[in-house]
């Protein structure tokens, strides 16, 4: 999953490439003991394979199991 900022979107916050997601978000909700599912369920624009290599680019983000094959 490709992180970015830009002066223009969020006041520079790092977002999810292409998005407006704040990448901040994303680690209050796995903090919070969301799955990867139900982020998906929330933000159903990112992709499955995106969020699961989040997991190398966060490595000590304590993501819960989830579905590969859905």
């Amino acid at each position: 999953m490709a992180i970015e900022a830009h002066s223009g979107i969020l006041g520079g916050k790092p977002v999810i490439q292409g998005t407006r997601i704040p990448v901040d978000l994303l680690l209050e909700l796995v903090d919070a003991g969301l799955s990867v599912d139900d982020i998906l369920k929330e933000y159903p624009h990112l992709k499955r394979e995106r969020m699961c290599s989040w997991c190398s680019v966060f490595p000590g983000t304590p993501m819960r199991p989830i579905d590969t094959k859905g």
